[in-house]
């Protein structure tokens, strides 16, 4: 199957007529909730930020790349949220327990 295949079974689709701000900022407090040590009402105060900007552009294309990029920059920062299935390159690294698993 190799990465389409867990492609496939592990990333979810959004239709086009999901609101994507709001299918990111679910995304991004899932992770701050379950993969940092920020109080909720901080990063909930992030995301409100970061919403309030998003709606108000009217360059909808370029919102994406923006969500795509602090996705990655959360992933990198946060990499107890990746769980890697099967075995990748010859290695199946070892991952960090996010906090719900201490």
């Amino acid at each position: 199957d190799g990465f389409q295949g867990l492609q496939n079974d592990f990333c979810t689709c959004v239709s086009k007529s999901t609101d994507l701000t709001k299918h990111y900022l679910d995304l991004y407090s899932r992770i701050y909730q379950s993969h940092s040590d920020m109080p909720k009402e901080e990063y909930t105060d992030k995301l409100n930020s970061l919403e309030k900007k998003m709606t108000t552009t009217t360059e909808p294309r370029k919102d994406v790349r923006k969500f795509g990029g602090l996705l990655y920059k959360m992933l990198k920062k946060y990499d107890t949220a990746i769980v890697h299935q099967d075995q990748r390159i010859g290695k199946n690294p070892p991952r960090p327990p996010s906090k719900d698993e201490l």
